[in-house]
């Protein structure tokens, strides 16, 4: 799906690989779909840690490795869901105060339909072991 998305000039994005299970599982996965080309955008809520600790934890180590390069709200449902990209471009700042606006642009630039720099991507470590998700 990938390949023929590719080939069709269409820049596949992940949602929310820090909480897909086979990611977790394996986060080799992300890191051979980034070599490939494909993006992926962490959950805001993710980042302040509203899904726990754990989920918290993936979704910055995410970041460090380089293989997200968006922050989407996740807010598509209002009622059930909190709006926390004020709070996550914070995280992002005490991360690393060029995430903030690395992300603003990768955001800007994936609407326009403009390459992303992605830069540089590093394997994650292994999964821990337990996780409850």
């Amino acid at each position: 799906m990938i390949f023929q998305l590719s080939c069709e000039g269409i820049t596949p994005v992940i949602a929310h690989p820090e909480r897909n299970a086979q990611i977790i599982a394996e986060p080799q996965r992300l890191y051979k779909l980034a070599e490939d080309g494909v993006l992926a955008q962490v959950t805001a809520t993710s980042l302040v840690g509203t899904f726990g600790d754990q989920v918290q934890r993936t979704a910055k180590e995410f970041v460090k490795c380089g293989l997200v390069q968006v922050v989407a709200s996740d807010a598509h449902t209002l009622k059930n869901r909190g709006f926390a990209m004020t709070k996550a471009y914070e995280v992002l700042t005490e991360m690393n105060s060029k995430y903030p606006e690395r992300f603003a642009t990768n955001a800007r630039d994936l609407l326009n339909g403009e390459q992303i720099d992605t830069g540089e991507i590093v394997m994650p470590r292994k999964q821990r072991k337990h996780w409850l998700f």
